[in-house]
């Protein structure tokens, strides 16, 4: 009987047990991730249409200096063989040397990333900013008018067509238009502020549509109109119920904002003459260098699935129940 009633009871992790147990999941999914990646940039470089060696050296190469560099890069090697010198290096930090220049990929990449990773960051801090604007000035959950016709406007506009216009009238006169070489400075900072706000207005949109939305919805849940009939304000409403349980939405949301906005930050920075992965990125397009596009691939998707990793983490930190019950 006490047996056959201990075997039925369903059996709860731990808190302690269900949070490791949940970092464990998303460490896995996100090295599994990883070494998708890598797997995708190894084969990039295996599927390209001409030779590898050929685009190095050029046309011009004999093919006496062709069998010479594909033996020097492994190339006449088989292909497991290949793969697993590939992701060696990768594991140790080696992303190969440019085509163009012979320059270290991962020092060339490792640079322009940190302008990339500045812009982005200080994009996603503007749109933050925003969003808590909007959070504050809402009423019994609704979202001023303002603020919804500022999301349909930034969600409506592109991005480029919002550059051209904000490089045309807003910024033609700024004093910090060059970059003056390091983040570490007042005139470094005051550059990247003019594309990161360009960047930022479609996350504002999007960001601010979803959570116009989703207090619209908590405001009608039954806890809430307890809360109200019990006479507690607006604000101790706002802050203690339709802002707590709107943060996992959102959080949600920018992970999913976050390779679009990353990858639009590309643009941005070739538009605003930031020397980040866009331009490096366009000049390897340009010039078919496999090993700096390698490199960019790998960063960028390690970038991504980092911050990934870090929100998913916090997750429980937001709602217990996601580890305890692995609803996530």
């Amino acid at each position: 009987m006490i047996g056959r009633l201990h075997s039925d009871r369903e059996f709860r992790w731990p808190i302690g047990a269900s949070l490791v147990r949940h970092a464990l999941q998303r460490s896995v999914y996100a090295a599994s991730l990883m070494a998708a990646t890598v797997l995708f940039s190894f084969l990039l470089f295996q599927l390209v249409p001409t030779d590898p060696a050929r685009i190095a050296l050029g046309a011009n190469a004999s093919d006496a200096q062709v069998t010479a560099l594909r033996q020097q890069l492994g190339l006449d090697r088989p292909l497991v063989e290949q793969f697993v010198t590939y992701v060696t290096s990768v594991l140790s930090g080696d992303l190969g040397r440019s085509f163009i220049d012979g320059r270290l990929v991962s020092q060339e990449v490792g640079t322009k990333f940190l302008l990339s990773a500045a812009l982005t960051t200080l994009a996603s801090s503007f749109a933050a900013l925003y969003l808590l604007a909007q959070v504050t000035f809402s009423r019994n959950g609704r979202t001023p008018s303002i603020f919804s016709a500022l999301n349909n406007a930034f969600t409506a506009l592109p991005t480029m067509f919002i550059a051209i216009l904000a490089l045309r009238w807003v910024f033609a006169d700024y004093p910090f238009s060059y970059y003056p070489g390091t983040l570490w400075a007042l005139e470094g900072w005051g550059f990247m502020l003019p594309p990161a706000i360009v960047l930022a207005f479609y996350p504002m949109g999007i960001l601010g549509k979803i959570a116009e939305r989703e207090f619209d919805r908590l405001a009608k849940q039954p806890y809430v109109l307890a809360a109200r009939a019990r006479g507690i304000d607006e604000r101790g409403i706002l802050w203690r119920y339709l802002f707590p349980n709107s943060l996992i939405t959102m959080l949600s949301s920018y992970t999913t904002l976050l390779p679009l906005l990353l990858t639009g930050s590309f643009i941005i920075e070739i538009m605003f003459s930031v020397p980040g992965l866009g331009a490096l990125l366009l000049k390897a397009v340009l010039n078919r260098d496999l090993p700096m596009l390698q490199g960019i691939v790998i960063v960028a998707t390690a970038f991504t699935v980092l911050i990934h990793l870090l929100i998913e983490l916090a997750y429980p930190a937001i709602d217990p129940r996601i580890a305890e019950h692995r609803l996530v």
